[in-house]
């Protein structure tokens, strides 16, 4: 971007797009509408994102134990697949991370609606095992490298 100051004296003109305002008017309207249909393309992105995010909430119970992959030597814990179900047990010991996440998401809910739920209702588990499986879960994602689930875990 050249910068110029303007000397009554100079007898020079303003030469190229500056020198007629409609040219200049058509690069900045261009501009406008370039940014504009950006802004377009990334809410489109942003909303792309939170519906596959859904989709892999929704996924996650309809996929088979087999499609969560885990390390050979991964020991599964007793209490959050007795609490939780095999999926959740698995979900925290997978390789991929985002499989953790999704755990935590279930562990979160469940336990949540449980609490909801634990004055009206006849509850299968106690709030000794939940909380025994809750703190469980969480020592497993709270040394977790990947942010996200680090986050869910606190």
């Amino acid at each position: 971007m050249a910068t110029h100051y303007y000397n009554p004296d100079d007898e020079r003109s303003i030469q190229g797009v500056g020198a007629d305002e409609n040219k200049i008017n058509d690069l900045y309207s261009k501009k406008a509408a370039d940014e504009s249909e950006q802004d377009k393309q990334k809410e489109t992105v942003a909303g792309q994102e939170d519906q596959d995010k859904k989709n892999a909430y929704v996924n996650f119970h309809f996929m088979d134990d087999a499609d969560i992959k885990v390390e050979a030597d991964a020991l599964i814990d007793a209490k959050i697949e007795e609490v939780f179900g095999r999926k959740v047990a698995l979900a925290m010991n997978a390789i991929d991370w985002k499989f953790k996440e999704i755990g935590m998401k279930v562990i979160y809910k469940f336990t949540e609606k449980y609490l909801d739920v634990a004055n009206t209702q006849e509850q299968t588990v106690t709030i000794d095992d939940l909380t025994r499986a809750c703190a469980s879960a969480v020592s497993y994602t709270c040394k977790e490298k990947v942010i996200k689930v680090f986050m869910i875990s606190l």
